[in-house]
């Protein structure tokens, strides 16, 4: 697993996780971030070993990145947020902001 931290909606300011998934290529010697979403009007994401083409591209003057750490397991503070909310309005409203997030 792997994340980045995207604007929640267009007209926010609040930052959410996005998960990703990652895979090593031993042939390559390293990790590919892949994203599994499907995609949509706005949405290409594509793999490629030569340039990453996530599903959301991050804009930095947003507040918006890339998490370089690939987790063993999905982050604690996830796995909560979609085991304990009762509905997707809840959910989306208490979705972690960061990987450091331990709401």
């Amino acid at each position: 697993m792997c994340y980045q931290v995207l604007r929640y909606d267009e007209s926010s300011d609040r930052l959410v996780l996005h998960g990703l998934n990652s895979v090593y290529l031993a042939s390559l010697g390293r990790w590919i971030r892949v994203d599994a979403r499907g995609n949509k009007d706005g949405v290409n994401a594509q793999f490629s070993v030569d340039r990453e083409q996530l599903a959301f591209p991050v804009d930095p003057a947003l507040g918006e990145s890339t998490c370089d750490t690939v987790f063993v397991r999905p982050l604690p503070s996830v796995v909560d947020c979609l085991t304990s909310s009762a509905t997707v309005t809840e959910l989306m409203a208490n979705l972690p902001q960061s990987v450091d997030d331990t709401k």
